[in-house]
């Protein structure tokens, strides 16, 4: 399971639409979705950072693939 994935799978586990994710980490409904689509490969470390504590995981978890 790759990041955007991960990003998806926790977002649909709390609840959170696209627009709300994105309202939280001051980026567009867009960004989200290129996130999670894997349109964008490396997410600037703050983002990993402020996922990581909305979600309450590890910022590792987020970056390790899955297998």
């Amino acid at each position: 399971m790759n990041t955007g994935a991960k990003i998806k799978k926790l977002r649909n586990e709390y609840g959170y639409s696209q627009e709300q994710l994105g309202s939280m980490l001051g980026v567009q409904r867009a960004a989200v979705q290129k996130w999670e689509s894997g349109a964008v490969k490396n997410l600037k470390k703050e983002t990993i950072i402020k996922l990581s504590e909305i979600f309450n995981v590890p910022s590792s978890y987020l970056l390790m693939p899955i297998i």
